[in-house]
């Protein structure tokens, strides 16, 4: 996962299934970058069992600053776009596929 998008992840909305663990997914791995503290990771763990929590509130409620929204460069959406569906094609089988994953790449 790339500092880009794990800092667009971190600042996902709140309430869609998943969203907490992917908020969670991108703290841990900023974390391991060394760009996100213990105690804001922490704070996002907690968040992550409830996709409805938004971790704005959790990061507030311990005095922590809230990171602030990082839209992903076009380039970025591109390759993300097209890596899903290289990803979702590679378990798909038929005529022509090889050729279009090529496209693709």
């Amino acid at each position: 996962m790339t500092a880009a998008l794990s800092r667009h992840l971190l600042t996902a909305p709140h309430g869609s299934p998943g969203s907490a663990r992917a908020r969670y997914a991108a703290a841990m791995a900023l974390y391991a970058e060394g760009a996100l503290g213990p105690a804001a990771l922490e704070a996002y763990r907690e968040a992550s069992a409830f996709d409805s929590l938004d971790p704005a509130q959790v990061l507030a409620d311990r005095g922590l600053a809230t990171p602030p929204a990082q839209p992903l460069p076009p380039a970025a959406l591109l390759h993300g776009l097209l890596a899903e569906a290289d990803r979702l094609l590679a378990a798909t089988q038929g005529a022509g596929l090889a050729e279009t994953r090529a496209g693709l790449a």
